[in-house]
């Protein structure tokens, strides 16, 4: 089971269905145009655990307090957070009025082509388990740079791990690896 948030009647509920075999996608644009750089902390915070609530029509609706929640910072850091997203690319917050005269925010946010050359893949099991939660800004901010840059080859993995494997079990080797490589000389951002 994932952590437990301090708040037992907080509104969100970590999973113990991690659904680590889903996934969600960064614009790699984010990366190589600097503009993860140029995020404030907050931002960063936030951005990742945002895209875990996107829907299949490009829209995420997280309270502010769930946000804050499973990206591990006061529900005032996520309000910074989302405010420093304004103005990158694929990311629109839109103002609305619920149904009991509230105002509240939903998020329409652009997944890139699901391709190695413009995606970042993310696993849920990052957000659900609590571990995004959990990490320190430093990491927050470093890991989506370092998944940029990793990647993954059958041969080298089982070459390394001292594993015979046959095409037809690509899927499960893949699924069960320990880690993914990093070449960064291979991405020619300078």
């Amino acid at each position: 089971m994932g952590f437990i948030p301090k708040n037992p009647y907080a509104p969100f509920q970590w999973s113990e269905n991690l659904y680590k075999d889903l996934y969600f996608r960064i614009p790699k644009i984010i990366i190589k145009e600097s503009l993860w750089a140029n995020l404030n902390q907050a931002s960063k915070s936030v951005y990742v655990p945002l895209l875990k609530f996107v829907n299949k029509h490009g829209f995420a609706f997280p309270s502010l307090r769930t946000l804050a929640i499973v990206s591990g910072v006061t529900e005032k850091t996520a309000g910074r957070g989302v405010k420093g997203l304004e103005g990158l690319p694929g990311f629109k917050k839109v103002r609305k009025i619920s149904g009991r005269g509230h105002i509240a925010y939903n998020y329409a946010i652009k997944e890139p082509p699901p391709d190695g050359k413009h995606s970042i893949w993310f696993s849920h099991a990052y957000i659900n388990g609590g571990n995004w939660s959990q990490l320190t800004p430093t990491a927050k901010a470093v890991l989506p740079v370092l998944q940029c840059f990793a990647g993954w080859d059958i041969e080298a993995y089982c070459k390394l791990e001292e594993i015979e494997y046959s095409p037809i079990e690509f899927t499960e080797i893949y699924k069960d690896r320990k880690y993914d490589f990093m070449d960064v000389d291979e991405f020619n951002y300078l």
